[in-house]
């Protein structure tokens, strides 16, 4: 049997698939402690040893592949031109690379952004600004003013094509590594992030993991093809190519995770939005991702209670004895912390429904009512309309750990009705990390990939509402 090895190497735990090539199923699995205090290797190869040891036919290894988060991920910051357009067009680009977007930049920039910029340290800086054939004059001075904040970082130029070549030599002076590439916003309503995608891979991978310094071994690095959030959104894409002969437009992932919750949307086709409703602002990319970096079920607890303090009150027993502020800071102390039953254990599916409530209606678009032409009222919408989407896979340790798909049904249900957010959706949860396992097969073995998460992701019963 001849099966692909696939690694997912995150901060607390390295997953590990064993893929029969020719079937597209899991024959193996297994996880174990990530070894970031030695040889990160080791704890892999553990790993690949437990998980080809559940396989009954003899074994033939014609792939190895990772993803990894280990080390905290890849620190990202975007700089555009105008907010709603190049800039958002920015931030887009890095989060669907799979990077922690520590900051975003945008209009004239001086040297407080500079050394804003500095302080945050990024690993990548994504550079845009002007369509093709618009503005220079402020993108070129707003890269000199820019420049000396990214010696430690690599730079990837995607702005105005006519001036692209000049951008990238004044960060050359300055920057560790500096890449040019296609314009991220050529004209308004169009986007091309194919090759800052690629660029920032590249970059991540040959620069960013070999410096995190995670193994001695030159092999982990020829290992690790991604950054997971880009494995995960990669695999969310071959989900979505399996249903497209069914009823929707689209799938919907979500990921809460003890710093983070990410939210990714998969749209083959824009809704067509009803007679007498405008469109606002920057028109997003079908492929989608969002970081919410202020929700998480331990390190950023405190972020949850502070988005949602008042259904968390209301419905939880800690809310009632006023112990919620003290409970969260407990998680955001010991991150570690496993709660398995109990009081506390009722905390956190309670803080992930939070979570995935908050990360969905920031990602997704909303509708508003507006004052219109001679002061007639106009319904308006801004940001990615996922109501067409009827299905949601939902990841994380907490909502993995929890019977059927109650965690998520509960969040859809708070969601409210101007957010452009799924309704009735089919909800399934990806148990075995299947997803980003599909992501690093897609671009070698895309059949496979999608037989696999065709086999192996399944729809939750609806009977189990919190």
């Amino acid at each position: 049997m001849k099966v692909a090895v696939l690694a997912d190497f995150g901060s607390t735990y390295t997953k590990v698939l064993a893929v029969d090539l020719a079937e597209g199923t899991v024959v193996g699995s297994a996880e174990h402690a990530t070894t970031l205090t030695g040889e990160i290797l080791d704890g892999y190869e553990n790993a690949v040893r437990s998980a080809l040891q559940e396989v009954r036919s003899p074994v033939e290894v014609s792939a190895e592949l990772a993803a990894s988060s280990a080390g905290g991920g890849m620190r990202m910051a975007a700089i555009g031109l105008v907010d709603s357009l190049t800039a958002a067009a920015a931030t887009a680009a890095a989060l669907n690379a799979g990077a922690k977007l520590v900051g975003t930049f945008a209009g004239r920039l001086g040297e407080h952004d500079a050394r804003r910029l500095s302080e945050l340290d990024p690993e990548i800086i994504l550079f845009a600004g002007g369509i093709d054939g618009g503005q220079e004059g402020l993108v070129t001075r707003n890269a000199e003013a820019m420049a000396t904040a990214t010696r430690r970082a690599h730079v990837v130029v995607a702005c105005n094509e006519a001036i692209a070549a000049k951008v990238g030599a004044v960060f050359g002076a300055c920057a560790r590594s500096v890449t040019v590439v296609a314009n991220i916003l050529p004209d308004i309503g169009r986007t091309t992030f194919e090759e800052a995608r690629a660029a920032i891979a590249a970059v991540f991978i040959g620069e960013v993991i070999a410096g995190k310094q995670l193994s001695g071994s030159p092999g982990f690095v020829r290992l690790v093809r991604m950054a997971t959030p880009d494995a995960v959104l990669r695999g969310a894409v071959a989900y979505a190519g399996t249903q497209q002969a069914a009823p929707g437009d689209g799938v919907v992932v979500t990921d809460v995770g003890g710093a983070t919750t990410d939210v990714y949307s998969v749209l083959w086709r824009q809704p067509v939005s009803g007679f007498g409703t405008s469109r606002k602002g920057f028109i997003r990319m079908p492929q989608m991702r969002t970081v919410q970096g202020d929700l998480g079920l331990r390190s950023n607890a405190p972020g949850v209670l502070a988005a949602d303090r008042g259904w968390l009150e209301r419905s939880t027993a800690e809310g009632k004895a006023g112990s919620l502020d003290a409970a969260c800071e407990r998680r955001r102390i010991d991150a570690a912390a496993v709660f398995n039953s109990g009081p506390e254990r009722e905390l956190d599916e309670h803080l992930a429904v939070s979570c995935l409530y908050v990360a969905l209606e920031r990602h997704c678009g909303h509708r508003a009512v507006r004052s219109g032409v001679a002061g007639r009222p106009s319904l308006v919408e801004q940001g990615v309309n996922l109501t067409g989407c009827r299905m949601l896979i939902a990841g994380g340790g907490i909502v993995r750990a929890t019977p059927g798909s109650a965690i998520a049904r509960t969040a859809l249900a708070r969601i409210s009705d101007h957010v452009l957010a799924p309704r009735n959706c089919r909800i399934v949860v990806d148990r075995h990390y299947v997803l980003a396992a599909a992501g690093l097969l897609a671009h070698s073995h895309l059949p496979v990939a999608e037989s696999l998460v065709g086999r192996e992701l399944r729809e939750e019963p609806a009977h189990d509402h919190q």
